[in-house]
């Protein structure tokens, strides 16, 4: 025999509480049928199948014996088996249908918002970047231009003192004829 502590999921309480009902080992656990233990307070449908599951899983492994021989109760019931298939009505696939459709339409409309913000971006883009050229090309322009003011300047001031003195020999020389 094997306690019931042994099993996972199963604490003191618990414990506690399978023995008070008669359940007292590991094997009795695994005999049971999950509407027997539906029957005690605080068990429900899954709760029970989990749990006899648990105990012949835990069996099948503490022994050597083939899983058949010790499947005594009920055989355990798919999660959905109590649960019944809801019949698809027309009504209701039409308004599936109606889902979907609605559903790529918005889909298709909020790509074309897309689409349309994107072209409008792009054009702001390009219309940003064609200020941004004729400004570069002004600024190079001024520049050009003030790079030749300096050189004239420049050329004048090294130019000046011979320009200057050349002037001055000129007047010099039209004020003597002049008198």
């Amino acid at each position: 025999m094997t306690a019931i502590i042994e099993l996972t999921g199963v604490g003191l309480a618990l414990e506690r509480h399978l023995r008070a009902n008669g359940i007292k080992s590991v094997e009795a656990l695994a005999n049971t049928t999950p509407e027997s233990l539906c029957t005690i307070k605080g068990f429900g449908q899954l709760r029970s199948e989990k749990l006899i599951a648990a105990a012949r899983t835990h069996l099948v492994l503490s022994s050597d014996e083939e899983p058949e021989e010790l499947s005594i109760g009920e055989p355990e019931k798919p999660r959905d088996a109590g649960k019944k298939a809801k019949p698809k009505t027309a009504a209701a696939e039409a308004t599936k249908k109606e889902k979907s459709v609605a559903t790529k339409e918005k889909a298709k409309k909020k790509a074309a918002r897309a689409k349309k913000k994107a072209k409008a971006l792009a054009k702001e883009m390009l219309k940003a970047k064609e200020k941004a050229k004729k400004k570069a090309k002004k600024a190079k322009t001024k520049a050009k231009q003030a790079i030749a003011k300096e050189k004239a300047k420049e050329k004048a001031i090294l130019e000046g003192g011979k320009g200057k003195s050349a002037k001055k020999s000129k007047r010099k020389a039209k004020d003597k004829k002049s008198k």
